[in-house]
C-alpha cells in the first residue's frame, strides 16, 4: 500500500525489491519471536528511505514538469508576486503614513 504513493518507476526499481528483501529476511529469521523491531516499522523505514529519490520525480519527469510540478510552480509564482505587492504597499504606507 505504501508503494502506491511512490511514482511507478521508483516503486518498481527501488521500493519493491527492497521490501522483498526485507520480507525474505524477516520470514527467514530463525528467531521469529525475538525480533528487535516489528516488520511494520521496518517497512515504513524502507518507504521513507525511498521518498528522497521519488520527490524530484513528482515535479519533473523526462525533463518536463509534471502536473504537480506545474501547480507548484504557479503557486510559488503567485505567492512571490503577492509578497512583492504587499512589500511595496507596506513601503508606500510607511513613507506616507500619519505623522504623530
Amino acid at each position: 500500500m505504501l508503494g502506491r504513493l511512490l511514482p511507478r518507476e521508483t516503486r518498481e526499481r527501488v521500493f519493491d525489491p527492497a521490501l522483498g528483501d526485507l520480507m525474505y529476511a524477516w520470514l527467514a529469521s530463525p528467531m521469529r519471536q525475538q525480533r528487535g523491531m516489528p516488520f511494520g516499522v521496518r517497512a515504513v523505514a524502507t518507504y521513507l528511505g525511498c521518498v528522497p529519490s521519488a520527490v524530484p520525480r513528482l515535479f519533473v519527469e523526462r525533463g518536463r514538469l509534471t502536473r504537480v510540478g506545474r501547480v507548484a510552480a504557479w503557486t510559488a509564482t503567485v505567492f512571490v508576486a503577492l509578497v512583492l505587492v504587499v512589500a511595496r504597499m507596506a513601503g508606500t504606507y510607511a513613507a506616507t503614513g500619519p505623522t504623530p
